[in-house]
């Protein structure tokens, strides 16, 4: 069982055309964690997930999430998930296919956004 996720990271990816548009660095809501968690301790799949402060590096196909419709995404999300008897820090890697809506750019700058939300989550998979 897990009980943190520290430094995450997702890679996300066209889901039309499967190119690779970004590698995004983003904050944890404690709801996100939480619907993150559940899903890999027990296959829980979450309804949607907030993601907040995304800052895209972006790839040569970036696009930046739409502000107007969802957009179909694959993503791989990356970070070092707290081991709730040990303590120890376990790189787990979950692989997901999704709608993305951004909520929020009050910077308007393009590879920034306040919040982008993920729904139609499907999981793909968890790796250890």
């Amino acid at each position: 069982m897990f009980s943190k996720i520290t430094n995450p990271v997702i890679y996300i990816y066209d889901g039309e055309t499967g190119e690779f548009i970004a590698e995004t660095k983003f904050s944890l809501s404690t709801d996100a964690e939480t619907a993150l968690l559940d899903l890999v301790n027990y296959n829980r799949i979450p309804p949607r997930l907030l993601l907040l402060n995304l800052s895209f590096q972006p790839s040569e196909h970036y696009t930046p999430p739409s502000l107007d419709r969802p957009v179909k995404r694959i993503g791989i999300i990356k970070g070092l998930f707290t081991d709730s008897v040990s303590g120890e820090l376990i790189p787990v890697e979950i692989r997901i296919k999704y709608d993305a809506r951004a909520h929020g750019n009050l910077l308007g700058n393009r590879y920034f956004f306040d919040s982008v939300e993920y729904s139609n989550i499907e999981l793909e998979g968890i790796n250890y």
